[in-house]
């Protein structure tokens, strides 16, 4: 999984790179991909390249301090990319259960307790 500015870069490089031909790509224009007060510095830049070669999104052949030479993978290409975040839905039926849970065990354990000291102190 993706976070959504590595699916942002990514977005770019594909549309960049349509032919599956490397690209030489500036770190200014990567920057630019994002605005606003969340523009990244050029090392979270780099960051956000090196884990999308690490999960092998894209290939990176050749990268100096301005610019990269790079293309996206089969895999990069095919990244489903979704906007919307994965919810969990919890039945009320185990809600009710782990609070009932709760409940006894607080209950039990205050018993214990109360008994260990009624009978051993």
């Amino acid at each position: 999984m993706l976070d959504k500015h590595s699916q942002k870069l990514l977005s770019y490089i594909n549309a960049e790179c349509e032919n599956g031909s490397y690209k030489v790509i500036t770190v200014e224009d990567l920057m630019a991909v994002f605005s606003g007060k969340y523009r990244p510095t050029a090392d979270v830049v780099a960051e956000l390249i090196e884990e999308l070669k690490r999960k092998k999104f894209i290939v990176v052949k050749y990268k100096d301090e301005s610019s990269y030479l790079l293309t996206s993978t089969q895999s990069g290409k095919n990244f489903s990319f979704s906007e919307e975040p994965v919810e969990i839905k919890f039945k009320i039926k185990h809600i009710l259960f782990f609070a009932a849970a709760s409940l006894a065990s607080g209950i039990l354990g205050g018993l214990t307790v109360g008994l260990f000291f009624m009978f051993f102190v």
